[in-house]
């Protein structure tokens, strides 16, 4: 009996008293160490068979004797009620506006799974089950299991998956954001003042759309960043304090203060057109007057824009690493480019684990 490769993950099948057996989700193919503990599995139910051992009668019976995960002890479970884990989540979701959606995310898999999780088994099913649906993608499965540990006791002792390394997204070149800028300027007008900020601030898209007209200082030429967009249980908008909980103040370059110059001089010009305008608008809503919604916005902008622009796709996000990678470039201050993109100390240890290799270009000796 030997391992096989199921579109990537490894699956062990064979067939025993008129019954296909098959035991899946037991790690990635190209993962040594899962693989021998897969064949481990399979020398044990081979030895079980040939003794007479082997009692299974169907996959449950099957998970629960031979997988790793079904000998994980949950010393969490004995002292919790059973209680459903969507309703935990539920309640968690209830009181706290999150910044991020990736519980929202989460629970609408729970959603989708329709059994209740009550117990230590439960969890592990649906475990497998949510590496079915993630198509083996490790890092969305730890993301999911993160949120839910905290959560749902009956995770607690579930091990992570190995994660492969990813290739960072490389930053957009000075033309390439000449492109970009251009493509809305021609295709979506009302936000290339918000791609011009994204693009010469750093700022998280998500502090961005919450930026208000009381937040930029002319006089003193400076803008305050103190909010972010978050989503809240029924799913609207709301603003709340940045992912770092700390307010931090960031210089207002010219080009950018001639940009919200010219933003705020037609605000007021509307300010008198309809008598609607307050102090605490939105300095980039969207053409509706609403706060902008990220998601919306690439889906519908930004995607064809960069498509238009002839420019290979990236994340919105990635207008703050470019600004990172181009300020390095120019400046290699990690303590004045954390004091305008994170605000805190860490955000220092943070630059220097992800730009250090900017500016400490190692230079190859000439061997011949």
């Amino acid at each position: 009996m030997q391992p096989s490769n199921n579109n990537g993950t490894i699956q062990i099948r064979f067939r025993k008293f008129s019954y296909s057996y098959s035991m899946s989700k037991l790690g990635r193919y190209e993962d040594t160490k899962c693989f021998r503990q897969a064949q481990s599995i399979c020398d044990a139910i081979d030895n079980d068979i040939k003794l007479g051992r082997f009692t299974a009668k169907n996959n449950d019976e099957l998970f629960e004797a031979y997988h790793p995960l079904a000998k994980v002890a949950s010393h969490h479970e004995q002292n919790t009620k059973a209680v459903d884990c969507l309703a935990l989540v539920d309640d968690k979701l209830s009181n706290k506006v999150f910044r991020d959606r990736n519980l929202h995310q989460t629970k609408n898999f729970l959603i989708r799974y329709g059994k209740p999780i009550k117990s230590k088994d439960d969890a592990l099913k649906f475990w497998n089950w949510l590496q079915g649906e993630s198509n083996g993608n490790s890092r969305t499965i730890n993301r999911h299991l993160t949120s839910l540990k905290p959560i749902c006791p009956y995770f607690a002792d579930i091990p992570k998956l190995k994660e492969s390394a990813i290739k960072s997204e490389k930053p957009f070149s000075k033309d390439e954001i000449k492109a970009i800028i251009q493509s809305f300027e021609d295709n979506f007008p009302h936000y290339t003042g918000f791609m011009k900020f994204l693009f010469s601030t750093g700022c998280r898209p998500n502090e961005a759309t919450a930026l208000r007209w009381q937040d930029v200082d002319f006089e003193n030429k400076q803008i305050t960043i103190c909010e972010a967009l978050a989503i809240t249980q029924d799913g609207s908008k709301a603003a709340k304090d940045t992912k770092t909980h700390v307010i931090r103040t960031i210089p207002m370059s010219k080009k950018v203060g001639m940009l919200l110059a010219s933003i705020n001089g037609d605000r007021i010009n509307k300010k008198f057109r309809t008598g609607t305008d307050t102090d605490t608008d939105l300095v980039f809503p969207t053409v509706e007057g609403k706060f902008i919604d990220i998601r919306t916005f690439r889906a519908r902008q930004w995607v064809k824009a960069l498509q238009l622009a002839k420019v290979p796709y990236r994340k919105p996000y990635n207008c703050r690493h470019t600004f990172c990678s181009h300020f390095l470039n120019e400046n290699p201050d990690f303590v004045q480019l954390a004091s305008i993109t994170h605000g805190t100390k860490s955000g220092i240890a943070t630059l220097q684990k992800h730009y250090a290799h900017i500016v400490n270009k190692p230079v190859m000796p000439d061997m011949f």
